[in-house]
């Protein structure tokens, strides 16, 4: 092997990708992986130090990432998959990971992980035998394939070739493995990485020794005549190429988080109003408190109070808002796009009535502006009068969130639009009804 091996050497694609992948995991997971972070928080031109390591402190970030993957992935599993193994392996799909996880839950959370990164692959993997005699000792020994759920960033360097068919195939792949040689109890641990090279016959391992160098550690044979890796994709962009379900959502989301920040700190200087009191003696007591009084010492002195007006720091707040808007109508869209036959498909499983399914089917897009004022005057309708519009709207959106999950007109699809219009005529007609 050449002396200049470079065992973390990194695909291109993989180079390209890996700082959206931190990214997105990193909005994904919050808390301390963003809060406290100069890099999400960057300080501004003419701020002191102080005032930027109180405002990083104080600094909190709304997680908008977790729920909009959670909902995806809970579309996408809301009914599990029927699967038909062949029956050596039907024991196997109760622990697929020796690990003690059912197949739904490794895969659902592979398809979870996956719409973070964008990339998610499994590796099967199966036991050393060596020293094994027979079959049936490894029915004893409970020997037999398993699944490995890895991160993209595990998976370093690869390369693909055209088979006979025209189907792209690995020609090998680098994997990434992280062990601990030694771990004692009450002792440090030392830990390092592994690098595994496979290939359709063959797979080796090679580690880095204490100067630096490539060493193989251990080869083998690859039984299986190809490489036992497969990728998952959220949206595939190429081979071992995908895009993150949160793209366009990252950067809004941390948009907000500084636009929270900016806030938050005009808050905490203008939040309370400053008292300047004029041509008093800079030996004056002064009280200020409830069920106190200010006697001024002489005639000319004066007690004013500066008080933010607030436009301001309304103006961020509305800003903040615009930016929650422009994230929730980036997932819906998103959402929309991916799942749309999976719910299509629900609908008809439910029992949805058939022009509703057959307009989204049809449509597939956002209520009409039409329809949306139609719903509003039927609300209207049914509802008391006297009520202000303010509160009307506010009750529309428990009604919408309660009957078809959406709290927001800008979000309703056409087809739940109409399924809510034919129930407001319903109420309407039984409170017509009743007088």
């Amino acid at each position: 092997m050449p002396e200049d091996l470079k065992l973390d050497r990194m695909h291109p694609a993989y180079a390209a990708q890996a700082r959206e992948w931190d990214r997105a995991r990193d909005c994904y997971d919050g808390g301390s992986r963003i809060e406290g972070r100069a890099e999400y928080l960057p300080k501004h031109e003419r701020e002191t130090e102080s005032n930027y390591r109180s405002r990083l402190q104080r600094a909190v970030y709304t997680n908008f990432c977790l729920p909009i993957v959670e909902n995806f992935t809970g579309q996408i599993w809301r009914n599990a998959p029927a699967r038909t193994l062949p029956e050596a392996l039907e024991p196997l799909e109760d622990d697929v990971d020796r690990q003690g996880a059912p197949a739904n839950a490794f895969f659902k959370s592979v398809t979870q992980n996956a719409q973070v990164e964008g990339l998610r692959y499994v590796l099967v993997d199966y036991p050393d035998t060596r020293g094994v005699a027979s079959r049936g000792e490894e029915r004893a020994r409970r020997i037999r394939p398993y699944f490995v759920d890895l991160d993209p960033r595990r998976v370093l360097d690869w390369s693909f070739v055209t088979g006979d068919d025209g189907a792209l195939r690995l020609a090998w792949v680098v994997v990434r493995e992280d062990v601990e040689p030694e771990a004692e109890p009450f002792r440090g641990r030392k830990t390092e990485h592994r690098y595994r090279l496979w290939r359709p016959e063959s797979w080796e391992l090679w580690r880095k020794d204490d100067s630096g160098r490539a060493q193989l550690v251990e080869e083998g044979r690859n039984t299986l005549g190809e490489i036992p890796l497969t990728a998952f994709y959220s949206d595939y962009a190429g081979p071992f190429t995908g895009r993150s379900a949160l793209a366009g959502v990252v950067s809004l989301c941390l948009a907000h988080y500084r636009k929270w920040s900016d806030r938050d700190n005009s808050e905490f200087w203008a939040g309370m109003p400053t008292w300047v009191f004029k041509n008093w003696p800079e030996d004056s007591e002064i009280v200020i408190g409830s069920g106190n009084g200010i006697v001024t010492p002489t005639r000319d002195s004066t007690v004013e109070i500066i008080e933010h007006s607030g436009s301001a720091i309304e103006s961020m707040r509305q800003t903040e808002t615009d930016i929650i808007s422009a994230i929730y109508e980036i997932a819906m869209r998103q959402v929309r796009r991916t799942t749309r036959a999976v719910m299509r498909r629900m609908d008809e499983l439910e029992g949805k009535p058939p022009k509703y399914a057959d307009l989204e089917r049809r449509r597939g897009d956002l209520a009409s502006p039409k329809q949306l004022r139609y719903l509003e005057w039927l609300w209207a309708q049914c509802t008391d009068a006297r009520i202000e519009p303010e509160e009307r709207a506010k009750n529309l959106r428990r009604f919408l969130s309660r009957r078809f999950g959406t709290s927001d007109v800008r979000f309703l699809s056409a087809g739940r639009a109409w399924a809510a219009i034919e129930a407001l005529k319903a109420i309407r007609r039984r409170k017509s009804a009743g007088g």
